[in-house]
This record gives C-alpha cells, structure tokens and sequence, in this order.
C-alpha cells in the first residue's frame, strides 16, 4: 500500500501506539505529522524518529487545533489517537481527572474531527480512524478510561 502524496495528522502520535502508526503511515509514504500536548514527547520524536515531524498541540483545545488545521495545506488521513487514563477505582476517582478523561477521550477525539473535517473533505478519499482504549468494552480493575 502506497501513501506516497498523502498527508497524515496522528494525535497522541509521539508514544505507544500512535508513533507506531505514526510510523507506519510514514513507511508507507505519508507525509506524518504527530502531536502531543508533552512538549518533551515532541522534542524526542523531532531528535530520534525520522519521518515523522511532532507538534505540541492539546486536543482539548479547539484554538490550538485550528490553528493546526489552518497550518496545513493537506490532509488527506487524520489517526485521533490521542488518550488517556487512570489508574485509580472509579469510585475513588477525583473530579478533575473525570473532567480531563472526558475532555480527552471524548470531547478530544470529537473536535479534533470537526476541526478537521473542512481539510478532509476538501477532495474526495480523507480517511478518518479514531482508536479507543479495550476499557471502553471490557472494565479492568484500577483503570477508569
């Protein structure tokens, strides 16, 4: 599979999964582009992994993923990736991690497709593929996600 010409956006592209699909999307000859809101997870990828350029971006900040957005020229593929859990019982679970799991799990991943849905649609193939966390169907003990 050839994505010679494409340009991918990964969200939580700079660790774990998402800079392995990172990765990939740029084995395959995508132009990658992977953002984290860790300033030091984007420092690493821009000085160790070639291929793939890193951005601090929040997804929990629609201004800061507009002004992404209307930084590219393309994107043909966005991978929202971005996520995040604790490792806590859920009845134990303080009200500002919920708010920031929601904020990123949910709300994350849901306007990072609105913001960049106009570049997507733009011309006919954009592809969107959103992951989730194995919690999200199967509860674990000491994970809320």
């Amino acid at each position: 599979m050839s994505l010679q010409g494409r340009t991918a956006l990964v969200t939580g592209g700079t660790k774990g999964i998402g800079l392995a699909i990172a990765h990939a999307l740029a084995a395959a000859g995508a132009e990658v582009i992977a953002v984290s809101r860790m300033h030091e997870n984007v420092d690493a990828v821009n000085r160790d992994h070639s291929g793939v350029k890193a951005q601090v971006c929040d997804v929990k900040d629609r201004a800061a993923l507009e002004k992404l957005r209307d930084s590219l020229p393309k994107l043909d593929i966005l991978v929202a990736n971005a996520g995040t859990n604790k490792r806590v019982e859920a009845v134990d679970l303080d009200e500002a991690s919920l708010r920031d799991l929601i904020d990123t799990n949910f709300y994350g991943v849901f306007v990072t497709c609105q913001v960049m849905a106009p570049l997507l649609l733009a011309k006919p193939g954009g592809r969107v593929i959103v992951t989730s966390s194995v919690s999200a169907v199967h509860g674990q003990r000491l994970r809320v996600a």
